[in-house]
């Protein structure tokens, strides 16, 4: 039997530094972010919708989506925001779907940034939410991605507060400090979700 324990968080919170640590002890990370960025290749019946509903400015002359142009439109306009995510998280999720039912045993990390706000979690047998301060999440995002305060800002506001993901969450780790620092706290975290994988084996 397989233990399916969902990673969240908000953007620049740490989550692919948990992801990495979870795929360096051997465990199989499903990236719902890299599924997304795969459906807006080229051709896809995803690109067409979003083609058809934001535009030919939100399409790159390769026919892939946009995704600079596109945030621009939709981070700012929580209907559009819904919009796209009614496009696009039905084929993610079919794709998720699909790939945790190919992990047979175990426990299987699955990293879905928008978890709560799409109400994902009861699909999993635990959830683990990766978090920092706002102000330290506002830097981040504007010195990865290159972006403006207000652009910054609307992002981050476009996802679900951290006090109610805390309410939500099985696991909460707080990324404030080292990278050493967030493993020693990953790795207590995982000693007890494979005493409940061992547990839920027994039972089967």
């Amino acid at each position: 039997m397989t233990f399916y324990l969902a990673i969240t968080g908000g953007i620049a919170s740490g989550k692919t530094t948990a992801d990495n640590y979870f795929k360096e002890l051997g465990l199989p990370v499903i990236d719902s972010d890299e599924i997304a960025h795969n459906l807006l290749k080229r051709n896809t019946e995803v690109t067409k919708q979003i083609c058809q509903l934001f535009g030919q400015s939100c399409i790159l002359p390769s026919g892939d989506v946009n995704r600079k142009e596109l945030g621009r439109l939709v981070f700012n306009d929580s209907e559009k925001l819904k919009l796209l995510n009614q496009i696009t998280h039905p084929a993610i999720f079919a794709e998720i779907k699909r790939k945790k039912a190919a992990i047979k045993s175990g426990i299987c990390v699955v990293d879905i940034p928008l978890l709560f706000e799409s109400k994902q979690q009861k699909y999993y047998d635990a959830s683990l939410l990766i978090y920092v301060p706002e102000q330290v999440q506002l830097e981040r995002l504007m010195r990865r991605d290159n972006l403006d305060r207000e652009h910054a800002m609307a992002k981050i506001k476009s996802q679900m507060s951290t006090n109610m993901k805390l309410k939500l969450a099985t696991y909460s780790v707080a990324n404030t400090g080292t990278i050493e620092v967030l493993q020693d706290k990953l790795n207590k975290i995982l000693q007890e979700v494979k005493e409940k994988e061992d547990a839920m084996s027994k039972l089967s």
